[in-house]
């Protein structure tokens, strides 16, 4: 009775449907004859409607071999015509385009396959449509272009002003099309590689395609947009538009089925007589298919008992092959209790299945971590938890109930019903105590060869086909390459070509035995060092051939030795002929301003009258300022060679720093008569965000070496000199350049004169003099910095020295006082003078006093010390360093003990480097250098009395 039911069930809605198919199948259209005003208009109208076409687009619309227009959309002109008895004027275009525009202002017009868009419908209205075609993505067969989701960053087109537009740009925006005329530009755009893909009507791309004969191209899935094709008219004709759309609702089913067959190879889905009879014919199977199955249901029974004889057996097979297996297994329900359990896991656990039903699997199952002894985590539990199969550790140790010890290998799986829900756990594990021992008896053994070949101090190593399956780090460390780049580089990448052949000739040599076991060849490392090497190289059978193994040695320390006699003797002869040089260098520089200024020291008497007096000291002036210029390239080299110079890192403003050397240097060119050279500045600003963070003194000491060379070194021309922005491997550098027009440099004297004490002329006549120092300085402070220096010049035509330093980038602000001025206000300030030389006393006094300072002298570091201890009035402290009794290290130690808020300046002679650490250290609170800067004096005097009545203007 049942089974009756289920039939009737499965046969209502089938014949339901079916019913609803026929009757469906037999209405006819509803007719929708034209009114009495409609039938006038169009009477009035005779001649004056026109149907628009704008696109030769097969088969949709186009001019055939022979020049007529045709086409599925022709036909549809036609069908209407018919349905009106009326005759449309036909108007063309050039492309959809141009139709489109016509559109817009025109009236009195039909235009036949039209997609809806949200711009054409403020000035068109639509039929129902009469053409629904899918939209596809077309692209080359060998384009790896295989969905919409594929198309981003690449060449997509489509033809203009078509609906599709709309779509992508609503729903993938992602994609930006190229847009051609039609679809047939289109097309041969992607087949010829312009586009990697096209948005195409489904009907047109498979039409075009045949026709055309394109036979590289694919078409892939349906990119979602339907072209619904209707007929528009101008919103401004109404009438027009009642008349036209039902003439397309009066178009019968069928006829639109016969016009699309008419020029598409594919069916729309109409229904049919030939389609209800197939209806009919699966109903009737369904029918004979419900019967033979009752048939089979009354035999269903007698199967069902014949399974449960086979499941009983099954079941003990399973048994039997349970308790047959040799690894241990015991078998856990889904809380983790055992509910099986075999010999061999009886044997292992010391337990009998028998005593342990159904108890928690950690009663038997206690298991711990043979290195550490700790207990490791039940697996079943494990299981159960993530619900996958687990392993054990390698080091697992089961204890038994008598507490023997075996080491095992286990493994646990989720038992799970058919919907994949866990039942519970099967747990697997075998006795590997032996094989445990032997494995970690050969760690051990293989630790230990291993342990001797890597810490060799020759490298070791075994080639096969061409191929290093091993390399030692002694190996990796001389030829640079690590392991796994050795087994995947060819071996002749660290081979020299001149030891090329004799490699080959050794590996093509299939008698091994003619071959030497030691032999030398030059190998070439990572970095492309040339490396003489020695090896000792055996043969053994490995795999399936024979295996070179042995010992690689670099020689190449022997043989620099030898290099290095041979160059430390030509050294010792250069640096002989250098010192020689340099000392009749240095005795030319230190004599001729000292000429100057002891010879113009006796002329001034008291009876010469003032202005020669003046003339003749700024003559000495000017040359002791040039001999303290050389005294202090010669220290600068020094504490540069022996790594004592610092560099003081600090934000700068690169263009004020260009101005005051452009202060400088028109200073030294009056004072060189060359005020004839024209001396370009060219500063540009950099970033607003970008700081240069150096040292600004250095940076100054460059640029004036370099432009005082140029002035040496130019009779006329010009001198250029700034900088610019570089970025080389996303590092931005300032780059500063001095171009001059002077003598020039030749081509193989450039990179000497970066040397300590060389010159592009060294010998002693040259004309422009110098220690030869200066650049040197200038390429080390340089490259201290973090930057580099070079030129580029040509003999009679100029010179162009280049160096670089870091720019970093910061949005912090930084604090720039390179503007500030010092408004000096320190009357009746009280300075003590600890100076044992009465002239460098002299001279602090002199330009201390016109500012109201009042200035007391002591003469060593005893004096000061009871000065201070004895009177509290001293607001300032001038200590100098090296004094007589008591040095001004001491002296300072011991009155900051006194008085810790007396800020004292050191002044010293020693102007070296790691003097002013050490100064510090003592507690000073400044340093001045020897001879004394007057502005330099007052800046650390500042610093001093900052926070009393000294102010700084911006």
């Amino acid at each position: 009775m049942n089974r009756l039911k289920t039939i009737g069930f499965l046969l209502k809605y089938p014949l339901i449907l079916l019913l609803f198919l026929v009757i469906s199948s037999c209405q006819s259209s509803n007719n929708h004859p034209l009114s009495h005003d409609e039938k006038a208009w169009l009477k009035n109208n005779e001649g004056k409607i026109e149907v628009l076409f704008g696109y030769q687009e097969p088969p949709n619309a186009f001019y055939n071999e022979t020049g007529d227009y045709v086409g599925l959309l022709v036909d549809y002109q036609k069908e209407i015509e018919k349905q009106l008895n009326y005759k449309f004027t036909f108007r063309g275009f050039d492309t959809w385009e141009d139709l489109i525009n016509y559109s817009k202002t025109a009236q009195d017009y039909i235009i036949i396959g039209c997609a809806r868009t949200n711009n054409r419908e403020e000035y068109l209205s639509f039929t129902n449509s009469i053409v629904k075609i899918p939209y596809v993505l077309l692209s080359q067969k060998n384009s790896s272009i295989n969905s919409m989701s594929s198309l981003e960053n690449k060449n997509v087109c489509t033809v203009s002003n078509y609906a599709v537009n709309d779509y992508l740009a609503q729903y993938h925006p992602n994609i930006n099309p190229i847009n051609f005329n039609s679809d047939l530009e289109c097309i041969r755009a992607v087949s010829t590689g312009i586009c990697d893909a096209m948005i195409v009507n489904q009907m047109f791309v498979t039409h075009i395609i045949n026709n055309e004969g394109i036979s590289n191209l694919k078409i892939l899935e349906k990119v979602g947009y339907i072209n619904r094709l209707a007929v528009a008219i101008s919103k401004n004709d109404p009438i027009l538009f009642q008349i036209i759309d039902k003439a397309i609702d009066n178009i019968q089913p069928n006829q639109h089925k016969k016009l699309y067959k008419s020029w598409v190879n594919a069916d729309e889905a109409f229904i049919s007589k030939k389609d209800l009879l197939s209806v009919l014919t699966i109903l009737l199977i369904f029918v004979a298919s419900f019967i033979v199955m009752w048939l089979w249901a009354i035999s269903l029974k007698k199967q069902v008992a014949r399974q449960t004889r086979v499941i009983k057996e099954s079941e003990e097979n399973l048994r039997i092959t349970f308790n047959s297996i040799g690894d241990a297994i015991i078998v856990t329900d889904i809380d983790g209790k055992i509910t099986g359990m075999n010999p061999v896991a009886e044997k292992l656990t010391g337990w009998n299945f028998e005593e342990i039903r159904m108890q928690a699997l950690d009663k038997i199952f206690r298991i711990i971590n043979s290195k550490t002894r700790e207990t490791v985590e039940d697996p079943v539990k494990k299981v159960l938890k993530t619900g996958q199969t687990i392993g054990l550790a390698n080091h697992t140790v089961l204890i038994s109930k008598d507490g023997h010890e075996y080491q095992i290998a286990d493994s646990g799986a989720p038992v799970k019903d058919e919907g994949g829900k866990i039942l519970g756990v099967v747990l697997v594990f075998r006795d590997v105590t032996e094989e445990y021992k032997m494995r970690e008896i050969l760690k051990e053994n293989e630790k230990r060869y291993r342990s001797l070949v890597e810490n060799s101090h020759d490298g070791v190593f075994l080639f096969y086909n061409n191929t290093f399956e091993f390399v030692n780090r002694k190996f990796e460390q001389i030829l640079e390459y690590s392991s796994k780049e050795m087994k995947e580089i060819n071996f002749d990448s660290f081979v020299a070509p001149e030891s090329l052949s004799l490699i080959l000739s050794r590996l093509e040599e299939k008698d091994k035995s003619k071959l030497s076991s030691t032999f030398e060849f030059t190998g070439i490392s990572k970095s492309g060092k040339k490396l003489p090497l020695e090896v000792s190289v055996s043969y053994i059978p490995y795999k399936n051939g024979i295996a070179s193994q042995g010992i690689i040695r670099d020689i190449s320390t022997t043989r620099q030795h030898e290099i290095e006699l041979i160059k430390a003797k030509e050294n010792a002869e250069e640096s002989d002929r250098l010192k020689s040089v340099f000392l009749a260098t240095m005795s030319h520089e230190l004599r001729t301003p000292l000429n100057a200024v002891i010879g113009f020291s006796d002329l001034i008497q008291k009876d010469l009258p003032i202005d020669e007096i003046l003339h003749f000291s700024e003559i000495i002036r000017m040359s002791g300022k040039h001999l303290l210029g050389v005294i202090e390239d010669v220290f600068d080299i020094s504490l540069i060679e022996i790594g004592d110079i610092k560099i003081e890192m600090e934000p700068l403003n690169i263009s004020i720093i260009l101005d005051e050397v452009h202060e400088i240097i028109k200073n030294e060119q009056m004072l060189q008569n060359k005020e004839n050279i024209e001396l370009i500045l060219i500063n540009e600003s950099v970033d607003q965000d970008s700081v240069l963070f150096s040292d600004q003194k250095r940076i100054k000491q460059i640029l004036i070496n370099l432009l005082k060379n140029a002035l040496k070194f130019t009779n006329s021309g010009s001198i250029k000199f700034g900088y610019e922005v570089h970025e080389y491997e996303q590092k931005q550098f300032i780059q500063f350049f001095v171009k001059d027009t002077g003598i020039g440099i030749p081509q193989k004297l450039q990179k000497l004169i970066f040397e300590v004490f060389r010159q592009a002329d060294q010998s002693h006549s040259r004309i422009y003099g110098g220690t030869g120092l200066g650049l040197t300085i200038c390429k080390k402070l340089t490259n201290l910095m973090g930057g580099d220096i070079w030129v580029d010049s040509e003999e009679e035509k100029g010179s162009s020295f280049y160096f670089t330093i870091p720019l970093t980038n910061s949005s912090e602000k930084h604090n720039d006082t390179t503007h500030e001025h010092i408004n000096l206000n320190l009357k009746n300030k009280i300075v003590l003078i600890a100076e044992d030389d009465e002239t460098s006393f002299s001279l602090l006094d002199t330009l201390l006093t016109p500012e109201g300072i009042d200035c007391i002298w002591v003469k060593d570091g005893d004096e000061a010390v009871e000065f201070c201890e004895n009177n509290k009035h001293i607001d300032l402290l001038l200590m100098d360093i090296n004094m007589p009794k008591m040095n001004g290290y001491i002296a300072t130690q011991k009155i900051k003990e006194i008085r810790p808020e007396l800020p004292i300046i050191a002044q010293t002679a020693f102007a070296i480097e790691g003097d002013k650490e050490k100064i510090l250290a003592a507690g000073c609170d400044y340093y001045i250098s020897k001879p004394i800067n007057k502005n330099d004096l007052f800046e650390k005097i500042l610093l001093c009395f900052e926070s009393d009545n000294v102010t700084i203007e911006s």
